[in-house]
């Protein structure tokens, strides 16, 4: 770039001292620009990967879908080891709400779309918790299950099995509700609460309850 050339012009007519003062000025002024620009050896900007956030401030577009494992370079939501405990918890709390004919805590426990354990096929339509709430509470209001019986009276807690969805479904369809890392709880019942929660619940001489575990469990199917 030929500035000498360039500036010659307008500081004519000026003293030499200050024509050169205004030259080495600018001059300065544009060889430190040029600096600060990329050149083609300095290393290409670093851009975030899409779907990471900016700053650890900024919030995930999405939450992703729980994972038993993870792979470098994307982004999963992994499953906590204590999730067979607070699934093994669950299912005290759904029969004491049924129990109790507690609206509420029935509403707390279930997703907000229910599948079936034991549907046709797995493209069976998941029920609505709304839909699955009213049902339980018409007969629990009824007292079917006494309200003074203990749990263990209704089904066996010490032979409860509790299996990932991947494997109680392996080689069948899932519901489309289930997701592979649900755990899945296989409740014996006790003679007791055989009637009872076969017409509350629809379950016979086993029970069968998918658990999404998290900081807040749901249920998922049953």
């Amino acid at each position: 770039m030929r500035v000498g050339h360039t500036l010659a012009a307008p500081v004519l007519g000026l003293p030499s001292s200050v024509a050169l003062s205004v030259v080495l000025s600018v001059v300065l002024s544009v060889t430190l620009g040029a600096g600060c620009g990329p050149t083609s050896s300095s290393p290409a900007a670093v851009r975030p990967a899409a779907g990471v956030p900016t700053t650890d401030r900024d919030p995930l577009p999405y939450t992703p879908a729980p994972s038993a494992e993870g792979r470098a370079g994307t982004l999963v939501s992994l499953t906590a080891a204590g999730g067979e405990d607070q699934a093994r918890r669950m299912l005290p709390a759904l029969l004491r709400a049924i129990r109790d004919a507690d609206g509420r805590e029935l509403t707390d426990l279930f997703a907000e779309e229910v599948g079936a354990v034991r549907a046709r096929r797995a493209s069976q339509p998941a029920q609505a918790r709304s839909g699955i709430v009213q049902r339980i509470l018409l007969y629990a209001q009824r007292g079917l299950v006494p309200p003074d019986v203990e749990i263990g009276a209704l089904v066996d807690l010490e032979r409860l099995t509790v299996s990932r969805a991947s494997d109680f479904w392996a080689g069948r369809d899932m519901p489309q509700v289930v997701l592979p890392t649900d755990l899945v709880l296989e409740v014996p019942l006790l003679e007791p609460g055989r009637g009872p929660l076969r017409t509350v619940l629809g379950w016979s001489v086993r029970g069968h309850l998918v658990v999404r575990p998290g900081r807040e469990a749901r249920i998922v199917a049953m």
